[in-house]
């Protein structure tokens, strides 16, 4: 079953562009595709965190829980300002209908400004160690953050 979200708005931190108004510039628009390993079972709702320019955006979907496990291949799209460019983080977690993170992956695709951008995005089982705010085996830090910005 495939299901998509209606342009989920990412607002971040304004970067210097080309002398053209923003105003005559549409938006960028992400399409994201998220598949999921066959170990991936009882993921009724998607996380994501969406970074560019040390700035990030929590978005899910569906909005809520759904009735139903959520079947893979699904897809959803991020409308991103047209002042935002270069590298936009994402990562996912797969949420059971409790809430807690079951499945992860993440993925990073370049934006350019009124372009059509998309990515596919993996889902491993497990939540992801990265961010939980624990050094694990192979990181050098964790400063709770899904994303290094430097840290």
């Amino acid at each position: 079953m495939r299901r998509s979200a209606a342009g989920i708005g990412l607002v971040l931190l304004a970067a210097t562009l080309s002398a053209a108004p923003a105003c005559k510039r549409s938006d960028s628009i992400v399409v994201v595709t998220v598949d999921a390993d066959a170990a991936v079972t009882g993921v009724f709702q998607l996380r994501a965190f969406v970074s560019n320019a040390d700035e990030t955006t929590t978005r899910f979907f569906p909005p809520t829980p759904a009735a139903q496990p959520i079947a893979f291949q699904t897809s959803f799209s991020l409308s991103v300002p047209p002042e935002r460019m270069g590298g936009l983080d994402i990562a996912i977690d797969g949420l059971d209908a409790g809430g807690g993170a079951v499945a992860n992956g993440a993925a990073t695709v370049a934006l350019l400004p009124g372009d059509t951008a998309t990515v596919t995005i993996t889902l491993h089982t497990g939540p992801s160690m990265c961010g939980n705010g624990v050094v694990d085996s192979g990181e050098t830090c964790d400063d709770g953050d899904r994303f290094s910005n430097g840290n």
